[in-house]
């Protein structure tokens, strides 16, 4: 064996032991930096197979005090109308998901109270709803809160019922397609493409102005 491989031996077979020892801890800081990229590729992927509609990092005035609500996606399919909220969580979370706060607990045991993000996206979907049938006649948004695939969560937190979702990223797609045989009246696709369209062009004015407001206050702070 020549020195030169026997260096290069020495050199790399400690490199590959130390990524075998943090492999998983690469893979998952990858996973949370990526979160939302891959949400949106199965939610992308899934759209254009089945000729459905997708927005994403969607910014809408929908109540009178002028709080903007961010909206990660809203999946207009046949049947229903998605409002989708990612959420990564490291570690393990618990809790009563009816309650307005959840915990969590991460790899150092540490625990820590947080917002149940049902309850956020909850007011998103009835702002929305109040804006879209003021009636409130139209059930067909839907609350997804959509999870890392390796958080760990009792089963009472799993939920898949009507008009809530509390789904992993890996469950996210088949739960909607399940959710899409219901036997109800189908959205009909051009009044699908015409909220969509609205739904995007009122989102880019709004970010335009936030925008210029953020590079206005930069300037006055000079």
């Amino acid at each position: 064996m020549s020195n030169g491989l026997v260096i290069t031996l020495f050199i790399l077979i400690p490199l590959i032991l130390i990524l075998a020892l943090f492999f998983f801890e690469i893979k998952t800081i990858h996973i949370k930096r990526n979160y939302k990229k891959i949400v949106y590729s199965k939610l992308i992927h899934y759209a254009d197979e089945s000729n459905q509609l997708l927005a994403n990092d969607v910014h809408l005035l929908l109540s009178n005090d002028e709080t903007i609500s961010k909206i990660d996606h809203i999946f207009i399919a046949d049947k229903y109308i998605y409002i989708i909220k990612d959420v990564y969580y490291g570690g393990m979370i618990y809790g009563n998901i009816s309650d307005p706060y959840i915990f969590t607990i991460n790899s150092k045991n540490k625990k820590s109270r947080i917002p149940n993000p049902l309850f956020e996206n909850n007011r998103i979907v009835n702002d929305l709803m109040d804006a879209l049938d003021p009636s409130k006649k139209d059930n067909t948004i839907v609350n997804v809160i959509c999870y890392n695939s390796d958080l760990i969560l009792p089963v009472d937190m799993k939920i898949k019922k009507q008009g809530v979702f509390f789904v992993s990223s890996k469950e996210l797609v088949q739960t909607i397609k399940d959710a899409e045989k219901d036997n109800i009246t189908a959205i009909p696709h051009a009044k699908s493409e015409k909220l969509i369209q609205m739904i995007v062009n009122n989102s880019n004015q709004l970010k335009e102005e936030e925008k210029k407001l953020s590079e206005s206050k930069k300037r006055k702070a000079k």
